[in-house]
């Protein structure tokens, strides 16, 4: 790549020219680092205007930029494109690196593996492909992934509606803007627009296709809903006030990240309560259920009990509720929160282990 030149030129920035000259191949990636780190230290709900106007801020920029590399290789100034290069690789690693965060807040890991995959493969592999963001298929390929990525989980908000019909609407609209924005690029850059025509059909129907796959087969994470709290407890009280009164075996040292105990002892006609806490954005009522399943000695999860109850938005720290098992048996049990649809919300796995007295229990109030 050319160095710098033009507006660089001034004596004074001799030092910033030839620095960005001589470490020219990892700007792209600092600034995907930067960026990524600011995406979490800055980013949390899906509902709040600012992580919106920070996306669309994103999007804007990234269009912009592949506008004007486009008008660059149309008047045959491809060279000298370092401050562009980087400033789309800047927010194609922001838009990624933003997704990621919202999209890890619905779903568990292994649920939406895949899907976390492809976009953190992106991320990465956008710092490696920087050769061929000359091409503009590359271009509208990535820009439509990320497009479709945010309208999937800001429309669903908009229309206070987490249903089949939201997500085609999420689809339809990135389908409209991107064609909008080809238009826009027809219009600037004809000759190159007119070959790549074909090639950039199949990549957006590639993208939309893949995309419709994640979510049809539930590997998509369910946004904007997100699980909050789970964790499976001995006894649970709904006081008047709406506070909770709970009774658990206590996390082990070493469960970190756990609520409760990966381990619940029961006793003669012990229950099991399943609770859990989901986020949802404010304005959208909609309902969950509690799958209770336990492991066959096949290795199959076998449903026992599917419990159904409503949520409501707004909370932040998520819609509260729990379901109750009985008839519990030594084994390895899990409770899994889903969409009404199937998509996974969240998952809370243990083992029941049978004992002829009550454990040693905590109580807590929340």
């Amino acid at each position: 790549m050319d160095t710098p030149g033009g507006w660089f030129e001034h004596p004074r920035l001799k030092p910033i020219k030839e620095f960005l000259f001589k470490y020219r191949r990892h700007i792209p990636a600092a600034a995907l680092l930067f960026g990524f780190v600011w995406d979490l230290l800055t980013l949390g709900r899906p509902d709040r205007l600012f992580e919106n106007l920070v996306i669309i801020s994103y999007l804007i920029i990234a269009g912009g930029t592949i506008l004007l590399l486009n008008l660059k290789q149309r008047r045959g100034e491809e060279g000298n494109t370092l401050p562009l290069v980087a400033l789309l690789q800047f927010s194609f690693g922001n838009l990624a690196s933003a997704l990621l965060v919202l999209y890890g807040h619905s779903g568990t890991f292994e649920g939406s593996l895949l899907f976390f995959l492809i976009l953190g493969g992106f991320l990465i592999g956008n710092e490696f492909l920087r050769d061929r963001y000359s091409l503009i298929r590359a271009h509208i390929g990535a820009y439509f992934l990320l497009l479709f990525a945010y309208f999937a989980l800001v429309v669903p908000i908009a229309l206070n509606d987490i249903s089949t019909q939201a997500f085609l609407i999420s689809g339809a609209t990135a389908l409209l803007t991107i064609a909008a924005f080809v238009g826009v690029l027809f219009a600037v850059n004809r000759r190159v627009m007119a070959k790549n025509l074909l090639a950039l059909g199949l990549v957006v129907g590639g993208v939309y296709g893949v995309f419709n796959f994640l979510y049809f087969v539930n590997i998509l994470p369910p946004v904007p809903l997100a699980l909050r709290e789970i964790g499976i407890y001995h006894g649970l009280t709904r006081e008047t006030d709406g506070s909770y009164i709970a009774a658990y075996e206590a996390p082990r040292w070493y469960e970190f990240f756990n609520t409760t105990s990966n381990t619940f002892t029961a006793s003669p006609g012990a229950h099991a309560y399943c609770f859990s806490s989901v986020f949802a954005p404010t304005g959208l009522s909609t309902s969950i259920n509690h799958r209770w399943e336990r492991q066959e000695a096949s290795g199959e999860w076998k449903t026992l009990s599917l419990v159904s109850f409503s949520i409501v938005g707004g909370r932040e720290t998520g819609y509260r509720g729990y379901s109750i098992k009985t008839a519990l048996s030594a084994g390895e049990w899990r409770c899994s929160v889903e969409t009404p649809r199937g998509a996974l919300i969240g998952r809370e796995s243990f083992t029941i282990i049978s004992a002829t007295s009550t454990p040693p229990l905590t109580w807590s109030v929340f």
